[in-house]
């Protein structure tokens, strides 16, 4: 509370980080990691109804964006 009086900001730009970091990693790696191994697990499995359009590059593209706005978070952190 004391941190909150001298600096008021302090909470949003705690609240903004924390959201970055969130939304990122439940938002798009982990149901991205979710589809991966979905469908290395019914690979065998003809009739396989896929819920994520594309193949495995479109799940790197999602992670690697992902994670790039992690990056971009921390290092904008000052």
């Amino acid at each position: 509370m004391c941190l909150a009086l001298l600096n008021p900001n302090i909470f949003l730009k705690a609240l903004e980080s924390a959201g970055a970091f969130c939304i990122s990693i439940l938002g798009a790696i982990i149901p991205a990691l979710m589809a991966w191994k979905r469908r290395s697990y019914n690979q065998n499995i003809d009739n396989y109804h896929r819920l994520v359009p594309g193949g495995k590059t479109t799940l790197i593209a999602v992670i690697s964006i992902a994670i790039l706005v992690i990056l971009n978070k921390l290092f904008s952190l000052k």
